[in-house]
């Protein structure tokens, strides 16, 4: 049994170089779809270990999930630690949320992440708005929730 493609005779060339070309063409496009599919997917990871960690250190201090104690903390005159331990959380949760926002656009909150963001938000509202001015792509977003 003879396979004449694949024979290198004068007068086949061409169909040889047909073939290669085809199969090169297919393998150059596999590796394009699959960069740039691995890129969003290693970014989306990411996002997730980051929220994933928030939610350990809210499993960790139930506290930070309440409002009445955040609203204390907020509003201490004189910061003890659990003041300095919220208000590493709190720019914590809101330097994500600005991260994802420049880094993806405010599509993200239309993403599986939009829920977590706008959580994180609502949580972080009074600290927030101490910070008003360190933190201006938020404010659309509290615009927009309002």
């Amino acid at each position: 049994m003879q396979f004449h493609f694949l024979s290198c005779t004068s007068e086949s060339p061409s169909g040889v170089a047909i073939v290669a070309l085809v199969v090169s063409s297919l393998a150059l496009c596999w590796n394009i779809f699959n960069y740039f599919g691995n890129k969003d997917m290693s970014r989306y990871a990411t996002l997730d270990k980051a929220l994933a960690d928030l939610v350990r250190d809210t499993m960790i201090r139930p506290d930070f999930r309440n409002s009445k104690w955040i609203s204390a903390q907020v509003t201490k005159e004189d910061p003890d630690n659990d003041y300095l331990a919220y208000e590493a959380h709190a720019a914590m949760c809101l330097n994500l949320v600005e991260t994802a926002i420049k880094n993806y656009g405010y599509k993200v909150m239309k993403t599986h992440f939009g829920p977590s963001m706008r959580t994180l938000l609502r949580r972080h509202q009074e600290m927030y708005n101490k910070w008003k001015e360190d933190l201006q792509p938020l404010e659309r977003l509290y615009k927009e929730m309002a």
